[in-house]
């Protein structure tokens, strides 16, 4: 073998080497790629699904949050209505104490509270209501000295119990199921 045998074996060998390691650093190159490629969809696919979980909560959140604050506002208007129909109410016990549906409450009043109260009880009405109440026999009736729209008190012959009969202290207590009432004719 000569010379120029050797050194063209040289050139073949080199060749070969170096294809091969082009070869080898191409299929590297290849698979470092692929992976790179596969862990950035990975990264996509997990942005992408954070982002949705995130969008999904964050509407979640602001829908709740709608839903309270419609909530309030359908409830502060509920309570505005049941306010101003008791305060209309209110408003016109003047009006209802000249009705003879009045007059009829202001006897059956004072018979209950005589009945609770028992004989020599003072009933304590307002000086126009005191001519309803002369109507009934075995009822002792006074001017009250306190000033209320309509109705009585009544406190018993030992002054141990008493009775607030007045048209405020009654639509006191009736206030709830008048705001009942007005709940349910508003569904």
């Amino acid at each position: 073998m000569g010379l120029q045998d050797i050194i063209d074996k040289i050139d073949e060998d080199t060749e070969a080497k170096v294809k091969q390691i082009m070869e080898s650093a191409k299929e590297q190159s290849r698979k470092i790629l692929e992976s790179a490629k596969a862990q950035a969809e990975l990264r996509i696919r997990e942005m992408k699904q954070k982002a949705e979980a995130d969008a999904r909560q964050l509407i979640s959140r602001e829908a709740g949050s709608a839903q309270v604050e419609a909530t309030q506002i359908y409830q502060k208007r509920l309570n505005e209505i049941v306010s101003s129909a008791i305060s209309d109410i209110r408003d016109s016990l003047n009006q209802y104490t000249s009705t003879d549906r009045y007059t009829k409450l202001m006897l059956k009043l004072a018979d209950s509270a005589a009945s609770q109260l028992g004989d020599g009880c003072i009933i304590y009405a307002q000086k126009g209501d005191l001519q309803k109440l002369k109507q009934r026999k075995g009822i002792s009736a006074a001017e009250s000295k306190e000033r209320f729209s309509g109705g009585l008190k009544a406190v018993s012959a030992d002054q141990t119990m008493y009775i607030d009969y007045t048209l405020e202290r009654l639509l006191s207590v009736a206030s709830d199921r008048i705001a009942s009432e007005i709940l349910k004719s508003a569904k």
